[in-house]
């Protein structure tokens, strides 16, 4: 497999979770310096002004749980991200999609999402760096999928 081919991001939730050979919390056993995969919502970065210091919204707020909870996994996993990096989102369709949508649209690029996909690499990237100069390479996608989750993968070792 090449690293860096846009195809190889075409791969289902379940694939995802069989390459990173999941335990029960999900953190990946194996592969921590190439791949781990996630099981949570993605979120976006929100924007931050000077009233979130003291009264955050609540975007806000399920943002910096989300941010904990990947520094917190990643640190299990002992995985740290590479200067090039791909990011696969797998987004939750919404609950009140029909079934026959949700079984048309499964492990399909999420076109229609309101989140964007360069919000959601920041919020992956501020959650695990302090500093993230250093990343010159991003590739990004996002999916539908019945449950959330993200997997990186580390492009440039």
């Amino acid at each position: 497999m090449k690293s860096g081919n846009l195809m190889d991001s075409l791969i289902s939730i379940d694939e995802a979770q069989r390459q990173c050979k999941m335990r029960g919390d999900g953190v990946s056993a194996v592969n921590t310096n190439l791949l781990i995969f996630i099981a949570c919502d993605p979120v976006t970065s929100p924007r931050q002004s000077q009233r979130s210091r003291w009264k955050p919204s609540p975007h806000e707020i399920r943002y910096r749980a989300y941010c904990d909870e990947l520094r917190l996994k990643c640190n299990a996993a002992k995985f740290q991200l590479s200067d090039q990096v791909e990011m696969i989102f797998y987004l939750p369709m919404p609950k009140s999609w029909s079934k026959r949508r949700k079984k048309e649209l499964n492990d399909k690029p999420a076109k229609t999402s309101p989140k964007d996909t360069d919000n959601l690499a920041k919020a992956v990237l501020d959650a695990i760096f302090k500093d993230d100069r250093h990343v010159w390479r991003i590739i990004a996608t996002k999916y539908w999928s019945y449950n959330g989750g993200l997997m990186v993968k580390n492009l440039g070792q």
